[in-house]
């Protein structure tokens, strides 16, 4: 029996090593094609989010005349390939990458370069390769200037079994840019939906990952470096929405190697792409899109100042949005029945700074009535006796 496990041991042992998301995933097949002449509409509405100097670019689409969506990763990263990413330098054009004596008008609105969460709203603070911060990797970013009227698509929401029905029946796709494509033209890549449950392409550990998420959705649609971020759109009774965002991928490997490891080799490669649900950032973008920023980095201490003095935000005034600063706004914005952003803007900093000189008024109105002129009006007369003369 010992001899038969040795004899064993000395052939090929499989196991499986997890992987984080790929660039680059064409699945299977690689079914993208130039988007037909009944797309370009839809095709209209998405564009090129690129960084020159930084060298690096994402896909992102137009959600209302002045905001576009796309992952968190591509606004709130640190660095590209050629350097510091500033959110100065992003551009977002419909139609590819433009000259650089024109990038004004395609610039994004922003407050400040060392903060880039004051001007972008996000699902998180920087987007990453692990399954569980791909659940929030969306982002919402305004424009300088309205570049997106009429072409603005339409977010909805949909549960996970009409996107897969929609898949079966080809009314599911993904338009996008595509590294390999030179980041010229758009693309469309047809869609197939995987369960969150697939045993054959994802480990235990990501089973449970993506069915706790709630946001993610396996799919197949083929991408390349670049199409991060790009649309999944679905269509339902003649009518196109998306009904997801691209995000990355995920999956794992199987390998074969010797018993002393000198030898290993890919058996199988299981991946599937992964993309954030619109349900998980269209609540926001109603009352995004009719927020106002701030417009430095002063109004943001004193926005700090304000909540500090209502008692939501108990840490030093430091200028720095984190996670206190954005917790103390949440209660705020919670406590006024809104739909809370977490994200600094002017209509939090004004409404704080009424009820501030509010109160200043009212304060200084009751200081006057108790050491003005006033205070003896205000107190009750004393009654005396009078005795006239008899």
């Amino acid at each position: 029996m010992n001899a038969l496990v040795r004899g064993l041991a000395s052939l090929l042992v499989v196991y499986a090593a997890a992987l984080a998301p790929a660039n680059a995933i064409v699945i299977g097949e690689d079914d993208r094609t130039d988007v037909p002449g009944e797309y370009r509409r839809l095709a209209d509405g998405v564009g090129l989010l690129y960084n020159a100097k930084a060298s690096f670019a994402c896909t992102a689409f137009c959600v209302a005349t002045d905001v576009i969506a796309t992952n968190a990763h591509c606004l709130l990263r640190e660095r590209g390939p050629n350097g510091p990413v500033k959110l100065g330098d992003m551009r977002f054009s419909p139609f590819g990458p433009v000259a650089e004596t024109d990038t004004l008008h395609y610039s994004l609105e922003h407050v400040s370069e060392d903060q880039p969460r004051l001007s972008v709203l996000g699902g998180h603070s920087r987007g990453g390769a692990e399954i569980s911060q791909q659940s929030g990797d969306w982002a919402l970013a305004k424009l300088k200037t309205a570049v997106c009227r009429g072409r603005e698509l339409e977010l909805a929401g949909a549960p996970y079994d009409e996107i897969a029905r929609a898949a079966k029946e080809k009314r599911l796709f993904m338009i996008g840019y595509q590294g390999d494509k030179m980041l010229i033209e758009k693309w469309l890549s047809p869609c197939g939906i995987r369960s969150p449950g697939d045993r054959k392409h994802f480990l235990a550990s990501q089973r449970r990952t993506i069915s706790r998420s709630g946001t993610l959705l396996p799919h197949t649609c083929d991408m390349y470096e670049g199409a991060s971020g790009s649309p999944l759109i679905m269509e339902r009774d003649g009518k196109y929405s998306v009904v997801a965002m691209n995000s990355g991928g995920a999956g794992f490997s199987e390998y074969r190697q010797t018993a002393d490891g000198s030898r290993r080799r890919v058996v199988a490669s299981r991946m599937t792409n992964l993309a954030v649900l619109a349900s998980a950032f269209a609540p926001s973008l109603e009352r995004f899109r009719n927020e106002k920023l701030l417009r430095n980095i002063g109004e943001f201490e004193e926005l700090q100042t304000l909540l500090k003095d209502k008692g939501y935000y108990r840490s030093a005034i430091d200028g720095l949005y984190g996670p206190g600063t954005r917790r103390a706004i949440v209660t705020r914005e919670k406590e006024l029945g809104l739909t809370p952003l977490g994200m600094p803007t002017r209509e939090l900093l004004l409404g704080l700074r009424a009820e501030k000189a509010k109160l200043e008024a009212v304060e200084t109105s009751a200081g006057r009535l108790e050491s003005g002129p006033e205070k003896t009006s205000l107190r009750k007369p004393v009654e005396t006796k009078v005795t006239r003369p008899q």
